[in-house]
């Protein structure tokens, strides 16, 4: 079999070279092609680095930038002055709520007191009711013996 293939009249032999032909053939445009793209892009860049050097350039390029850096620094004093108002406001309101907690705070503690006071007038009434209940109790189990002794005194004559 290699001697077919080494063989310059084989047809495997043909049918290589002409595909290896037409491949050179299409390939050869296509590298001419990237060599002028790449030379296009070098060409470009080249002059892309000349006018970045260029002072004229530069000093455009830095007095943009001092501009932007400028607003940047005016726009955070105007951001800073707004959030200080702001602080200002919510420690105000802050205040206002401080007083309101005390004086409900206070008015908790009143309110505790007069509970506590309630509380021990009602536990005396309480006492005092059954003391009267039980004065009462003994008021009439003395009157039901009394009447009973009466009773028996009456009948007895």
């Amino acid at each position: 079999m290699r001697g077919l293939a080494d063989s310059s009249k084989s047809p495997f032999n043909t049918i290589w070279k002409k595909k290896e032909e037409r491949c050179k053939a299409e390939v050869g445009p296509l590298r001419e092609e990237i060599t002028r793209g790449v030379r296009k892009m070098q060409e470009v860049s080249r002059k892309r680095k000349e006018e970045e050097s260029n002072a004229e350039y530069a000093m455009s390029s830095s007095a943009r930038l001092l501009n932007e850096q400028e607003s940047l620094l005016l726009e955070s004093q105007r951001l800073c002055a707004e959030s200080e108002e702001f602080g200002a406001s919510t420690l105000g309101t802050m205040g206002i709520q401080r007083e309101q907690i005390q004086g409900a705070s206070t008015r908790l503690h009143e309110t505790i007191s007069m509970t506590e006071q309630a509380r021990l007038i009602i536990r005396s009434m309480i006492r005092k009711a059954i003391v009267n209940k039980i004065v009462l109790y003994f008021v009439i189990g003395l009157l039901i013996v009394l009447n009973g002794l009466a009773l028996k005194h009456i009948f007895s004559k």
